[in-house]
């Protein structure tokens, strides 16, 4: 009889590859609307910020999405009640039952974890600058579009810090008075 021997370690070895390859299989975006101040609010929401051209890029990758995640403050404060994505909410309030509404008492990146070892391939954040802050310090975001609007916006100040010591500016464009960027990591974390 022929009996089967494992090497120590192989199965490790065997779950690292896969886990990259299942890795590179899926993309997180993200998205944010910048004010010419370097805020991301106007009177609590980042609607007033956003011009037509930034609302039709917006709905272009959010038609590639299969999720979106969001912090129970983005949830209560933008005008989510139409968006056809299931919803995956970092929040403490248990409060925010919808259809296609899922809360969890989670970190931003336990989050994107869960969304990941739901299946999701395709994920989109609409996050404020609170959720995005350790997403971007932990560089869990494979694109970033940043629209910088020519409106000043009075709340929420998005701290470049981390982005710019983290992420590389890949593309940038104009419409209007209104600038789209893409940022990618420099590199990933291994």
């Amino acid at each position: 009889m022929i009996m089967a021997r494992t090497i120590e370690g192989s199965t490790d070895i065997r779950l690292k590859y896969l886990k990259r390859y299942l890795l590179a299989m899926r993309r997180v975006r993200a998205n944010l609307v910048v004010g010419s101040n370097g805020m991301t609010t106007y009177e609590g929401s980042s609607k007033s910020l956003s011009s037509s051209e930034d609302r039709a890029r917006f709905h272009e990758i959010r038609s590639t999405s299969e999720v979106i995640l969001i912090g129970g403050s983005t949830f209560r404060n933008e005008p989510y009640s139409k968006c056809p994505l299931p919803l995956y909410i970092s929040s403490r309030s248990s409060n925010l039952k919808r259809e296609k509404v899922h809360s969890f008492n989670l970190s931003p990146s336990k989050l994107l974890a869960k969304a990941i070892s739901e299946g999701y391939k395709e994920i989109l954040i609409e996050g404020g600058v609170q959720f995005l802050n350790g997403l971007i310090d932990e560089v869990l975001i494979d694109e970033f579009h940043i629209t910088r609007s020519a409106i000043a916006g009075d709340g929420n100040k998005f701290d470049e810090t981390s982005l710019g010591a983290k992420y590389k500016l890949l593309s940038q464009s104009t419409s209007n008075r209104t600038k789209f960027e893409v940022w990618v990591p420099i590199k990933r974390p291994r």
